[in-house]
């Protein structure tokens, strides 16, 4: 019997497909759940600790940083120490465009690693079967 001429499109097993469905998910879901945690700034010049609480998005960088301030006074007020914290507080804040294409190369190597495995697991159990 005459072999058919390869395909010439990707094509996958639907269990390899819904294993990679699965590990999106679940990359989409390590994105999108904050994590939280506690910090202080400190200031030399008055021996001030300030403390806040910050929450970041993003797995395995943190693409985002929010920070919510415990006790601090007014930002427009005259104090040296609060400029220097909000000049501190605006460079910490913001979306980190590096970290997103950092974790979207090592989603994306991470999936194709199970792909090629979940592959190679089908070709070894149905060369084991025989033809």
């Amino acid at each position: 019997m005459p072999q058919s001429p390869p395909c010439k499109r990707f094509q996958v097993h639907l269990s390899t497909a819904i294993i990679l469905m699965f590990v999106a998910g679940a990359f989409i879901w390590a994105n999108m759940v904050p994590f939280r945690g506690m910090g202080a700034y400190h200031f030399q010049r008055k021996e001030l600790d300030i403390p806040y609480i910050y929450i970041q998005y993003g797995w395995p960088i943190s693409v985002s940083k929010i920070i919510h301030l415990k006790d601090l006074k007014d930002p427009r007020s005259s104090s040296e120490a609060d400029l220097l914290f909000w000049e501190r507080l605006k460079s910490d804040g913001g979306i980190l465009y590096a970290g997103i294409a950092v974790n979207l190369l090592i989603a994306l190597l991470l999936l194709v690693i199970t792909w090629f495995l979940c592959e190679r697991w089908i070709a070894y159990r149905a060369s084991r079967k025989g033809p």
